[in-house]
Protein backbone atom coordinates (compact mmCIF):
# COMPACT_ATOMS: atom_id res chain seq x y z
CA UNK A 1 0.00 0.00 0.00
CA UNK A 2 2.99 2.24 0.84
CA UNK A 3 5.78 3.31 -1.52
CA UNK A 4 8.00 2.71 1.65
CA UNK A 5 7.23 -1.03 1.84
CA UNK A 6 9.82 -2.25 -0.45
CA UNK A 7 12.49 0.02 1.35
CA UNK A 8 11.64 -0.88 4.60
CA UNK A 9 11.82 -4.60 4.04
CA UNK A 10 15.34 -4.06 2.13
CA UNK A 11 16.46 -2.44 5.36
CA UNK A 12 16.82 1.30 4.01
CA UNK A 13 16.99 3.66 6.82
CA UNK A 14 14.78 6.43 4.50
CA UNK A 15 11.11 6.81 5.20
CA UNK A 16 9.04 7.74 2.45
CA UNK A 17 5.50 8.88 3.77
CA UNK A 18 4.05 9.14 -0.04
CA UNK A 19 0.59 7.09 0.60
CA UNK A 20 -0.59 5.14 -2.65
CA UNK A 21 -3.81 6.86 -4.43
CA UNK A 22 -5.81 3.89 -2.63
CA UNK A 23 -5.20 4.34 0.82
CA UNK A 24 -8.60 5.20 2.18
CA UNK A 25 -9.67 8.47 3.11
CA UNK A 26 -9.52 8.32 6.87
CA UNK A 27 -6.04 6.88 6.97
CA UNK A 28 -5.01 9.82 4.50
CA UNK A 29 -6.90 11.99 7.51
CA UNK A 30 -5.26 10.39 10.37
CA UNK A 31 -1.63 10.81 8.72
CA UNK A 32 -2.32 14.97 7.40
CA UNK A 33 -2.75 15.14 11.12
CA UNK A 34 0.42 13.03 12.34
CA UNK A 35 2.40 15.21 9.81
CA UNK A 36 0.64 18.71 11.03
CA UNK A 37 1.32 17.91 14.70
CA UNK A 38 5.17 16.74 14.92
CA UNK A 39 6.33 19.48 17.20
CA UNK A 40 3.32 19.02 19.35
CA UNK A 41 3.35 15.51 19.77
CA UNK A 42 -0.69 14.68 19.79
CA UNK A 43 -1.61 11.64 21.82
CA UNK A 44 -3.52 8.93 19.90
CA UNK A 45 -6.87 10.02 21.61
CA UNK A 46 -5.86 13.05 20.25
CA UNK A 47 -5.04 12.43 16.92
CA UNK A 48 -8.41 9.84 16.75
CA UNK A 49 -11.06 13.26 17.76
CA UNK A 50 -9.78 15.48 15.17
CA UNK A 51 -10.14 12.77 12.97
CA UNK A 52 -13.62 12.14 14.54
CA UNK A 53 -12.73 8.49 15.12
CA UNK A 54 -12.56 6.20 18.36
CA UNK A 55 -9.14 5.27 19.50
CA UNK A 56 -9.98 1.68 18.99
CA UNK A 57 -10.88 2.24 15.19
CA UNK A 58 -8.30 4.32 14.60
CA UNK A 59 -5.55 1.53 16.20
CA UNK A 60 -7.16 -1.33 14.02
CA UNK A 61 -7.15 0.84 10.66
CA UNK A 62 -3.65 1.87 11.20
CA UNK A 63 -2.20 -1.48 12.21
CA UNK A 64 -4.22 -3.09 9.28
CA UNK A 65 -3.17 -1.08 6.50
CA UNK A 66 0.84 0.10 7.93
CA UNK A 67 1.45 -3.04 9.81
CA UNK A 68 2.42 -1.01 12.70
CA UNK A 69 0.59 0.54 15.80
CA UNK A 70 -0.57 4.04 15.29
CA UNK A 71 2.30 5.48 17.61
CA UNK A 72 5.01 3.93 15.86
CA UNK A 73 3.98 5.21 12.72
CA UNK A 74 4.09 8.69 14.51
CA UNK A 75 7.42 8.59 15.88
CA UNK A 76 8.96 7.27 12.67
CA UNK A 77 7.34 10.06 11.15
CA UNK A 78 8.70 12.70 13.73
CA UNK A 79 12.52 10.70 13.16
CA UNK A 80 12.20 11.38 9.53
CA UNK A 81 11.56 14.72 9.78
CA UNK A 82 14.73 14.67 12.52
CA UNK A 83 16.79 13.16 9.50
CA UNK A 84 15.70 16.00 7.05
CA UNK A 85 16.48 18.50 9.34
CA UNK A 86 19.88 17.17 10.82
CA UNK A 87 20.89 16.99 6.39
CA UNK A 88 19.76 20.10 5.59
CA UNK A 89 19.94 22.81 8.45
CA UNK A 90 21.88 24.04 10.33
CA UNK A 91 19.76 23.75 13.77
CA UNK A 92 21.43 22.56 16.72
CA UNK A 93 20.44 19.04 17.85
CA UNK A 94 18.42 20.62 20.89
CA UNK A 95 16.33 23.03 18.33
CA UNK A 96 15.78 19.96 16.21
CA UNK A 97 14.52 17.78 18.81
CA UNK A 98 12.03 20.63 19.94
CA UNK A 99 10.75 21.30 16.69
CA UNK A 100 10.15 17.57 16.43
CA UNK A 101 8.59 16.99 19.82
CA UNK A 102 11.03 15.67 21.90
CA UNK A 103 12.45 17.29 25.02
CA UNK A 104 15.84 17.69 24.52
CA UNK A 105 18.96 16.71 22.43
CA UNK A 106 19.56 13.26 24.38
CA UNK A 107 16.16 12.17 24.45
CA UNK A 108 16.32 12.43 20.64
CA UNK A 109 19.45 11.31 20.16
CA UNK A 110 18.83 7.93 22.25
CA UNK A 111 15.35 7.46 20.21
CA UNK A 112 17.17 7.99 16.91
CA UNK A 113 20.01 5.31 17.70
CA UNK A 114 17.61 2.47 18.99
CA UNK A 115 14.92 3.03 16.19
CA UNK A 116 17.74 4.05 13.05
CA UNK A 117 20.69 2.71 14.56
CA UNK A 118 22.38 5.35 13.71
CA UNK A 119 24.09 8.41 15.85
CA UNK A 120 22.85 11.78 14.90
CA UNK A 121 26.37 13.46 15.12
CA UNK A 122 27.94 10.84 12.46
CA UNK A 123 24.63 11.26 10.04
CA UNK A 124 25.33 15.50 10.74
CA UNK A 125 29.29 14.59 9.88
CA UNK A 126 28.63 12.51 7.05
CA UNK A 127 26.66 15.10 4.95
Amino acid sequence: MFLHDNARRSGASGFDLTLASSAPYQLKRIIQVMSEALEQTMTIADIARAVNMSERSLHRLVIEKLQMPPGKYYLLMRLDRVRQLVLFSDLSLNDIALRCGFAGASTLIRSFKAHRGVDLRSLRDRR
